[in-house]
């Protein structure tokens, strides 16, 4: 038994097929991706800075739910998207225990 099989068209012709896609369809596409893309973002939320005389700054940031002790160069690692994992550190102990 043989089945009939329906026309193919080859990669050229699919590629010039295309529909057109109006402008306004194109720029709310590029909107969802843009709000895609910042909420896979991680958040970096800055909780405490410390400094003082002689002692290198601390920053307490909370990422995920966790609290990290950074200094500003890890501080602007992790805003630039590392994560604490690739940056290898430990989350702070909780002060309540």
């Amino acid at each position: 038994m043989s089945q009939a099989r329906l026309p193919t068209l080859p990669d050229a012709a699919m590629r010039q097929a295309r529909v057109a896609v109006a402008p306004d369809i194109k720029r709310h596409l590029a909107q969802r991706r843009a709000v895609a893309a910042l909420q896979a973002r991680q958040r970096v939320i800055l909780a405490t800075r410390t400094f003082g005389a002689g002692r290198p700054v601390r920053n307490r940031v909370l990422v995920a739910g966790q609290y990290y002790d950074v200094d500003d160069w890890r501080l602007a690692q992790l805003r630039a998207g590392l994560s604490p994992a690739d940056l290898e550190l430990v989350p702070v102990a909780d002060e309540a225990e």
